[in-house]
């Protein structure tokens, strides 16, 4: 973990403070005083040489663990661009096992009405969503929603877990999609000094953040509603399967 990797820094910190208060009370301290300056300079040698072997025995974990790696992050586009596209050309995403593609969630209400209203409602940020309606083949009485979404990529960390899902409402025929909760996420790089990295062969670490490396979920919620319902709605983004 990243507390560790400064565990031998403090320990070197506290070596230092130690040996600084020590020779502040040798200063008043007769019986200190006669101790020769030489072998208190052999003693801080010594602790510095011992703590580089004990450093590595540090438990360590190493942050490319996290990283996703180049061919994870061209199979999360295609799967978000495959995605998308077959959204808009009303495919049954349903049915189609797309690599890389997820189920966020899954919902199902009793629906006794005739007409139903879809209402998209975006409070203060926007949310690009895709919505795809099939239509069954009887009258059962019951909405299902479920909502797929590709990987969430920032600079080479799968954040896909972080996501949330929309917030869906039914209250009699008016069915009201809403914002996810907002999340803060916070990255941090670390990157080579210049008067380190103008010697290396490594790529420019000037800037730590590349848009290239980043892949959002295009999310899309698949409705199935009942044979005869009439469907409306105040939105551009919904789309009929196979009508």
């Amino acid at each position: 973990m990243i507390v560790a990797a400064f565990v031998p820094f403090v320990l070197v910190l506290l070596i230092i403070a130690v040996i600084f208060l020590s020779i502040k009370f040798a200063k008043r301290s007769t019986i200190i005083q006669k101790v020769n300056v030489k072998w208190v300079f052999i003693l801080y040698c010594f602790l510095l040489i011992v703590s580089v072997p004990i450093s590595y025995f540090l438990p360590v974990r190493n942050s490319a663990n996290f990283s996703v790696s180049e061919e994870e992050i061209n199979k999360a586009k295609r799967a978000a661009d495959y995605l998308s596209t077959a959204a808009f050309e009303g495919k049954r995403i349903d049915k189609d096992k797309i690599d890389g593609v997820t189920i966020l969630k899954q919902w199902e209400f009793p629906f006794e009405g005739k007409h139903l209203e879809i209402n998209r409602e975006e409070e203060d940020y926007y949310y690009p969503i895709l919505i795809l309606i099939e239509r069954k083949d009887e009258n059962d009485n019951s909405i299902q929603i479920t909502q797929y979404q590709s990987k969430t990529i920032i600079q080479h960390v799968d954040l896909t877990n972080q996501e949330e899902p929309s917030l869906i409402d039914i209250k009699e025929e008016s069915l009201t999609i809403r914002n996810p909760k907002q999340k803060e996420i916070r990255l941090a790089k670390f990157s080579k000094e210049f008067t380190i990295n103008q010697f290396t062969t490594e790529k420019d670490s000037s800037n730590v953040f590349l848009e290239d490396s980043e892949i959002y979920s295009n999310p899309v919620l698949y409705i199935q509603i009942p044979k005869d319902v009439v469907v409306n709605g105040n939105t551009d983004e919904i789309q009929f399967v196979n009508e």
